[in-house]
């Protein structure tokens, strides 16, 4: 969990950098566990995908953010409380008649 503190720090070209290190990283267990079907610690290609995940959910939240301004109400009709196709919905909703 320390990587991840560390990784809400970084800025996203940062966060590009730290992604392709990481997958670099991955790729090199994955290709020395095909040719000597082993590792020495097996347990980081769980640990790489991980981070991986981390940090692409950290890229996506940072590139949405919207930066934080005074939010102001705009200018129009004030909210009635009631739904616009409120009308057309009950009307809809009625029981009909059967043809018999």
């Amino acid at each position: 969990m320390n990587r991840l503190k560390e990784f809400k720090d970084l800025s996203l070209a940062e966060l590009d950098v730290a992604y392709t290190d990481t997958r670099k990283e991955l790729f090199n267990l994955v290709n020395e566990w095909q040719r000597t079907k082993k590792l020495e610690k097996p347990h980081q290609l769980r640990t790489k995908r991980k981070e991986i995940a981390q940090l692409l959910t950290l890229k996506t939240e940072k590139q949405h953010e919207k930066p934080k301004a005074k939010e102001t109400k705009p200018a129009g009709k004030e909210p009635t409380g009631k739904r616009p196709g409120a009308k057309k919905m009950a009307a809809k909703s009625a029981p009909r008649k059967s043809k018999v």
